[in-house]
């Protein structure tokens, strides 16, 4: 509950001093679209009958807005939808997260991004938690990255923790 009282202190804070110093602080919207994987338990070792290592486990779409300065450190919040195919669930995380991304090429950037917050199950009672978040990948000039990243949720279903391996695209738009 601190860090969420903590990130709203510092977004409005933020926010306030993005109203005074344009050219420093840019405001942003980050779309998402994520595909779940899971590990394929009928992967076969012999070369005639293999198949891949890993499946697609599902959906996740999140929109979030934030604030990035300098063109590098960013702070936003984020919602969206979560679905996983094997556990037969919707879940709805709601959290805050810290991007930072160097630039190493004349045209790309290193994304890292970071969150934290909750995450709710729709439709299973009152099933919620904490929800954790890691992302690494590239972002271009056209402002469109790919991805890799990583959740964690806080609760079990069905005596079974969910994490989630995810491969996806993403689009910002800053104002």
């Amino acid at each position: 509950m601190k860090f969420f009282t903590f990130s709203f202190f510092l977004f409005f804070y933020i926010h306030s001093f993005s109203q005074n110093h344009k050219d420093v602080l840019s405001n942003f919207t980050q779309f998402e679209i994520s595909f779940p994987l899971r590990l394929n338990e009928n992967r076969n070792v012999d070369e005639t009958n293999s198949k891949p290592w890993y499946s697609p486990n599902g959906l996740g779409v999140k929109l979030g807005y934030g604030y990035m300065f300098d063109e590098w450190i960013g702070i936003s919040v984020h919602s969206g939808l979560d679905w996983t195919l094997n556990a037969k669930m919707v879940s709805t995380p709601v959290y805050a997260q810290a991007s930072i991304c160097p630039k190493i090429g004349e045209s790309t950037r290193f994304l890292t991004q970071f969150g934290l917050g909750q995450s709710f199950v729709l439709g299973r009672g009152k099933i919620s938690g904490n929800y954790y978040k890691a992302r690494v990948g590239f972002l271009n000039d056209d402002d469109f990255s790919i991805f890799i990243d990583g959740s964690f949720y806080g609760f079990t279903y069905d005596q079974q923790s969910l994490n989630s391996l995810s491969l996806g695209i993403s689009v910002f738009s800053f104002d």
